[in-house]
């Protein structure tokens, strides 16, 4: 018997956020050996090497930002906010 195995994240929807987002999002800039990369990617690699979050695009746009538990959900808050 084959059993997948589930993964459980704490999902926020970045609209509800958008502050937030915003804030987090300007931190971001890209190097110069990434900027050849597609944006909507080294987005996703950014946020993921930066906040430890995963973004989840939806007809072509960013719509969730998934955290690992509701712990690193506060504390991305705490940290951006």
């Amino acid at each position: 018997m084959v059993y997948a195995e589930v993964v459980m994240t704490y999902r926020i929807k970045i609209a509800d956020h958008m502050d937030l987002f915003r804030a987090a999002h300007k931190v971001i800039r890209p190097p110069a050996s990434k900027i050849l990369m597609h944006p909507a990617e080294y987005v996703k690699s950014a946020w993921r090497e930066r906040y430890g979050v995963d973004i989840v695009y939806e007809n072509s746009r960013a719509q969730y930002l998934d955290f690992q538990d509701e712990r690193h959900y506060i504390m991305f808050v705490l940290g951006v906010g």
